[in-house]
């Protein structure tokens, strides 16, 4: 399947910023969640998967030959892997009970703007979530997620 077939379904969100009006005043808000997002699909579509973020409320779903995968994206604040860790743990297998039939569950992915530590990459690891990164120079994840095919 072409690269353009594969993004079909891979609408990411505008990054751009955005003023938000909260109880009479106004908050600059960044949409580094939808950049991460935009820049790792493309990236796994060069790779055949075929992302598809019409997943609502899902943030993205990965799909090639008879694999699909349930992808969490955390923007990682002040430095904070353990609260995107314990974020992406409780909505993965929400979204996984919820949205799949018990016999054809995805596998679990937490894609994170930076690394979260080895202690929450091993508990989610332990926890069957495949985790990926974003590095300075690209993208690093976990043995399990290299083997899968899951880091660009």
């Amino acid at each position: 399947m072409d690269q353009t077939k594969l993004l079909n379904d891979f609408r990411p969100k505008d990054s751009g910023e955005y003023i938000a009006r909260l109880a009479g005043r106004e908050l600059i808000k960044k949409r580094e969640h939808e950049e991460l997002l935009r820049s790792y699909g493309q990236e796994m579509a060069r790779m055949r998967w075929r992302p598809s973020t019409r997943v609502h409320p899902r943030d993205l779903e990965l799909v090639r030959d008879a694999h699909t995968w349930l992808v969490e994206v955390k923007v990682v604040y002040k430095g904070n892997g353990t609260e995107a860790a314990r974020a992406a743990l409780a909505q993965l297998l929400e979204y996984q009970h919820f949205f799949y039939p018990s016999g054809n569950k995805p596998g679990m992915l937490a894609l994170f703007s930076e690394e979260i530590g080895g202690a929450h990459v091993s508990l989610l690891g332990e926890l069957g979530v495949r985790v990926v990164w974003r590095t300075q120079t690209g993208w690093d994840g976990d043995k399990g997620a290299h083997s899968a095919e899951l880091v660009p």
